[in-house]
């Protein structure tokens, strides 16, 4: 193989490493309660789901998946925040965002699910118990 090949090679695999990387760090948040700074929001009481939904101007996927969430937030809007974490820098390194889009599933306080990625508006229906 050649240099360059080589040297591809290993930008993919690092690639591909960054991204399991920041997928297990996301896991490892599920089943644990908010910061305590962040839970004060009435936002988070409540024994319904809750979808949060962290997004950057910027990104590509993002602008696909806003207008889903737009709607998702009319149909109920107690349940489902956006965060620009331009804007919200404080409440996503609270609950440690490293990508986006990433949408974050709250009961109760406490961290139900964390999916990275563009969703269906069907997928977050089922995430927080729409129909």
């Amino acid at each position: 193989m050649t240099t360059f090949a080589i040297a591809i090679a290993v930008i993919v695999a690092l690639f591909f490493a960054l991204q399991m990387w920041i997928r297990l760090k996301a896991r490892k948040t599920v089943g644990k309660p908010l910061p305590a700074n962040i839970s004060k929001d009435d936002f988070f009481s409540g024994k319904n789901k809750k979808l949060l939904y962290f997004y950057s101007p910027s990104c590509g996927a993002c602008k696909q998946m806003t207008p889903e969430i737009e709607a998702l937030r009319k149909k109920a809007p107690d349940q489902v925040r956006s965060v620009n974490i331009a804007e919200s820098m404080v409440l996503s390194q609270a609950i440690g965002i490293m990508a986006t889009p990433t949408t974050v599933i709250v009961r109760d306080k406490l961290v139900l699910d964390v999916k990275i990625g563009s969703l269906s508006r069907k997928k977050m229906n089922l995430l927080i118990g729409l129909s």
